[in-house]
C-alpha cells in the first residue's frame, strides 16, 4: 500500500507495508475493545486480520488499485494505492 501527496508541483510517497497494517491493528485492538463500550478485543483482532488479508488478496488479483483519490479545489492530491 502506499500514500501519495502532489501539492504545488511537489510529489512525495509514503510506503505503507501491510505488516505495519497488521501491527497497528494488534495495538489498536486493545483500547478499542472494553468491556464498557460492548467491544471484545478478540473480535477486533480478528476482524483486522481478516481486512489484511482481503487487501492482499484484492492487491495479488487487482495489482495497483487505488482505493482513494482525492482532488481539491487548490490543486491539491491525495492517492492511496493499495
Amino acid at each position: 500500500m502506499k500514500i501519495i501527496i502532489r501539492t504545488e508541483g511537489k510529489s512525495f510517497t509514503v510506503p505503507l507495508p501491510m505488516a505495519l497494517l497488521s501491527v497497528a491493528l494488534k495495538k489498536l485492538a486493545p483500547e478499542s475493545g472494553s468491556k464498557a463500550d460492548g467491544g471484545d478485543a478478540e473480535e477486533v483482532e480478528a476482524l483486522g486480520k481478516a481486512l489484511c488479508r482481503e487487501l492482499k488478496r484484492a492487491r495479488r488479483d487487482f495489482g495497483h488499485m487505488e482505493l482513494l483519490h482525492i482532488h481539491s479545489c487548490n490543486g491539491d492530491e491525495v492517492i492511496i494505492m493499495l
